[in-house]
């Protein structure tokens, strides 16, 4: 162990880092948490043994310093997400109820751009699972809307630049949790709300989205076996893409009017 190798003389870098990597893990395993981390930062001070900082943001998960297990989260995915990656995929249902429980926190927290980092890490741990993506494009559209709402956007171009930088991820997350999930009415109404809402482009597009959840959310409700969450969730698709298809009829109808509006102006000229 590391006590044997430093009484028999041990001094090699390396090698210490490696012993007390393994300390750093018993340590954890033990639950001693406050010592696991102190361990694992230790290490990092010494090697470029990357993976330590997911063992730093367990401890610091387990000691409820959510916010700094996130930042050290965000450490290891800077200094290579692969790495990250593997870490959680080592053990993918623990890592990935760990980050349940932070998103949770950051939802309760209204701490929007971190639940969406965390919900990025979910999707590049299962790529294929389609809840993870559309949960990221939530939490960037909250971001986006949270900073465009914000007394500085009203002043500040760049403010307002940021806020539909925070869209596009968004939508291109709705776009991909919609082509893993083409048939699921909530997924496909997400997708026409940042389109129509919050980016303002390719409406009949948005139209077509609204009418295909619309569709698909009535054709899940006459289902005799749907439980009763699915059922939830399918009712609020089917009145929210009707309530938003109706707006989106109406804003289409108003600017084709003031378009002939306006070009009836233009020839009395």
């Amino acid at each position: 162990g590391l006590a044997g190798w430093k009484a028999a003389g041990g001094t090699d870098a390396t090698t210490l880092a490696t012993l007390q990597w393994w300390q750093g893990r018993a340590q954890y395993e033990a639950r001693k948490y406050a010592e696991s981390e102190a361990t694992f930062l230790d290490v990092l001070s010494k090697t470029q043994y990357y993976n330590s900082w997911w063992y730093v943001a367990l401890a610091r998960y387990q000691q409820q310093k959510h916010a700094a297990a996130i930042e050290a989260l965000r450490k290891n995915w800077e200094v290579g997400a692969a790495n990250l990656v593997g870490s959680i995929q080592g053990n993918r249902d623990y890592g990935l109820t760990i980050l349940d429980g932070l998103i949770a926190w950051c939802a309760n927290n209204q701490k929007n751009l971190d639940a969406a980092f965390l919900s990025e890490v979910q999707a590049a741990v299962v790529p294929d699972w389609a809840p993870y993506w559309n949960n990221m494009g939530l939490f960037y559209r909250d971001a986006g809307d949270a900073l465009a709402r914000s007394k500085k956007a009203k002043d500040d171009e760049s403010v307002r630049a940021q806020a539909k930088a925070l869209w596009e991820k968004s939508l291109v997350a709705y776009e991909k949790s919609v082509e893993l999930s083409p048939e699921d009415p909530n997924y496909l109404n997400d997708l026409a709300v940042v389109l129509h809402y919050n980016l303002h482009r390719d409406l009949e597009r948005a139209r077509a989205l609204y009418e295909n959840s619309q569709k698909r959310a009535v054709e899940e409700l006459a289902r005799k076996d749907l439980s009763a969450a699915d059922r939830g969730f399918r009712e609020i698709a089917a009145r929210d893409s009707k309530n938003n298809l109706k707006l989106l009829d109406e804003e289409i109808e108003k600017a084709r009017k003031k378009a002939e509006d306006d070009k009836s102006k233009g020839g009395t000229g």
